[in-house]
């Protein structure tokens, strides 16, 4: 299956379900393993097949001019604290298991469930959760010319 090309944003791609998929990126290819992540360029002339069967995967595509993000594939065998930091944006998805966020109020997550961290939380549950932290990059400002002294 092709990827369509999107200029000026990046992106990062998890297989969450399925055995695995290759994916060729500019005629190179790669095996894609299940809860890894990959980075790629949205201009990248991408396409995947699977390895073994149907797969789903999780497609995160950001503007590469405005923010910068990390993926991290966290397993849940013991307890997960997150805890956002200034000027970060943070999100946590369940991508396998049944999961229990502790906040003011216990929340029950299930796959596919996202949720926003402001602050601190903590998950307690079994399988993998997404953890994608997004900041926004700082803006350079325009040159300014002084026409007076041109």
């Amino acid at each position: 299956m092709a990827h369509s090309s999107f200029v000026g944003i990046d992106r990062v791609l998890v297989l969450i379900e399925g055995e695995g998929m290759n994916l060729t990126l500019d005629g190179h290819t790669r095996s894609i393993e299940p809860f890894s992540p990959v980075r790629l360029a949205g201009e990248a002339v991408a396409s995947c097949t699977p390895t073994s069967g149907p797969t789903r995967d999780l497609n995160v595509m950001y503007r590469r001019d405005r923010v910068t993000c990390v993926v991290d594939i966290l397993d849940g065998s013991s307890p997960i604290e997150a805890a956002s930091e200034p000027g970060e944006t943070l999100w946590l998805g369940v991508l396998t298991g049944s999961w229990v966020i502790e906040t003011k109020l216990a929340l029950a997550l299930e796959p596919l469930d996202f949720i926003r961290i402001d602050g601190v939380a903590r998950l307690i549950g079994d399988g993998y959760v997404a953890r994608f932290s997004l900041r926004t990059r700082p803006t350079v400002p325009a040159p300014f010319f002084d026409v007076a002294s041109v």
